[in-house]
């Protein structure tokens, strides 16, 4: 809507539903028009963190030795730093625009969804399904897919559904 003199500062009414601002432009489809970054961003930043945390996670989880403790120590690297530093830094390298500071807020939370992933996947693959799966010959691919991501899907949907309200 385009501003208006008549519509300065104006409470909510059927018509401007969040009123008008100071100088008459509907608040409401400015609320709307300025959300769509803060949806681009946090969606984004969530789903870096999540395909990388979980991929990092369901391997270092199901295969453990080495690649479990390097993947670990790794997320404890990450951890070690406040969230804010760190992305502030990966700006600082990246350069200031919108991608980079979606990357930043991304890296900053693969931690979490690699924990998380990885706790529940060394649960999950101990299980009879598991084991039935592996002696009647399914490859590492399948088992992993198939039987434990499926499984253990709902903690990542709900960080993924908390990550995505607290990212931007």
């Amino acid at each position: 809507m385009a501003p208006s003199i008549e519509a300065v500062l104006k409470p909510p009414s059927p018509v401007h539903p969040f009123g008008t601002d100071d100088l008459g432009r509907d608040v409401l489809s400015r609320v709307i028009y300025g959300r769509r970054i803060s949806l681009e961003g946090g969606l984004a930043a969530v789903g870096l963190a999540a395909v990388v945390g979980t991929s990092c996670g369901l391997l270092a989880g199901f295969s453990g030795g080495a690649w479990d403790t390097l993947v670990m120590r790794g997320t404890d690297i990450l951890l070690a730093f406040p969230g804010i530093l760190l992305a502030i830094a990966i700006v600082a390298t990246l350069g200031p625009n919108l991608t980079n500071v979606m990357i930043a807020v991304g890296i900053g939370a693969i931690p979490v969804y690699a924990r998380t992933v990885r706790g529940s996947t060394l649960s999950v693959r101990r299980m009879e399904y598991v084991e039935a799966a592996r002696a009647a010959g399914a490859t590492i691919s399948r088992l992993l897919w198939r039987h434990v991501l499926r499984n253990i899907t709902a903690p990542i949907l709900v960080l993924a559904t908390l990550g995505s309200g607290s990212t931007f």
